[in-house]
């Protein structure tokens, strides 16, 4: 699980692998531990978004700063993680929200809008009890990139409600 490169040691790739397992698990255990102090103080369920590097880092932020804050119930946890382990979240249950590069296996997507750099998509897990905050976010998201980003266009008019959906194949 580890070789030497140079003076230093690095992980193989069955190394980041095995890695990958424990990191997931110590999220899912501080959602649990947040979803805990949450019942015990009697505060309104937060949501959980998850994000690729490259999207987390620079529209997400400026995206929720543009939420109605009396519309959410709750606070918003805005996890970074890589590519492969953003689809997982959303899928496993640990994120309720997640924006990461498609195509991704056992998702089903409608994709919402391109760019000429590179496409990302924004699912939203199915009958979540704060599904209309997370369409504005997701709507506050598309100002900010085509704010930013030349060439971004929407591909779908069809109402977000009906957008914003994954479904486990």
């Amino acid at each position: 699980m580890l070789i030497r490169s140079s003076p230093r040691i690095t992980l193989t790739r069955e190394g980041l692998d095995f890695c990958a397992e424990p990191e997931r698990l110590l999220v899912a255990v501080s959602r649990l531990e947040a979803q805990a102090r949450d019942i015990a103080s009697g505060a309104p369920r937060s949501f959980d978004a998850a994000a690729i590097s490259a999207v987390g880092l620079s529209v997400i932020p400026r995206a929720l700063a543009r939420l109605d804050r009396s519309k959410l119930r709750g606070a918003v946890r805005l996890s970074i993680q890589s590519a492969q382990s953003v689809p997982f979240m959303l899928t496993s249950g640990q994120a309720d929200i997640v924006f990461f590069n498609p195509p991704l296996q056992g998702i089903a997507i409608r994709p919402l809008a391109e760019e000429i750099m590179f496409t990302w998509s924004v699912i939203v897990s199915d009958g979540h009890p704060q599904r209309g905050a997370l369409g504005e976010l997701v709507t506050a998201h598309e100002q900010v990139v085509a704010e930013t980003i030349p060439g971004f266009r929407r591909l779908d008019q069809t109402e977000l409600r009906i957008l914003l959906s994954a479904e486990r194949k």
